[in-house]
């Protein structure tokens, strides 16, 4: 009897119960559940960070272009901005996509003034998340700038 006892007592002290097996997975879901949403967010903020980068390094490219030419490129698609930096050996590397694998969006029809748009972590133009950039100033910064 007392050898029965020693090996329940064995067999019990080499696994865990079902119990504590399910507990211990309710609480890696809650922190999953948790943490996962901070991690996106904070994944967002990155990419606009980097967002913001790019679009500051190909600003100062435009002036260099503008300081030569006279005038800012005037098209509204960045491929053709994108050819004439890297023609005129402002930029080897011309940024025209955003951190979130979407084009970039440029403008300038008369050109004086300029604009680089970003749609931001939506993907859609026009939203309170959009990266506007226009003549060395954002204008709108994106979702989680002023946070």
């Amino acid at each position: 009897m007392i050898e029965m006892r020693e090996n329940e007592h064995r067999l019990r002290e080499r696994g865990a119960t079902l119990i504590e097996v399910l507990v211990s997975v309710a609480i890696i879901s809650i922190l999953a559940i948790i943490t996962i949403p901070l991690y996106r967010e904070a994944l967002d903020k990155a990419r606009e960070g980097t967002t913001e980068a790019s679009i500051s390094y190909l600003a100062k490219a435009l002036l260099l272009y503008q300081s030569d030419q006279s005038l800012f490129p005037t098209t509204d698609k960045i491929e053709e901005v994108k050819k004439a930096l890297e023609k005129g050996g402002y930029l080897r590397v011309v940024p025209i996509r955003d951190a979130f694998g979407r084009p970039l969006r440029y403008f300038s029809f008369d050109g004086v003034n300029y604009y680089i748009f970003s749609d931001g972590i939506d993907g859609k133009p026009n939203t309170i998340d959009d990266i506007v950039f226009s003549n060395g100033i954002f204008l709108q910064d994106g979702l989680y700038k002023n946070q």
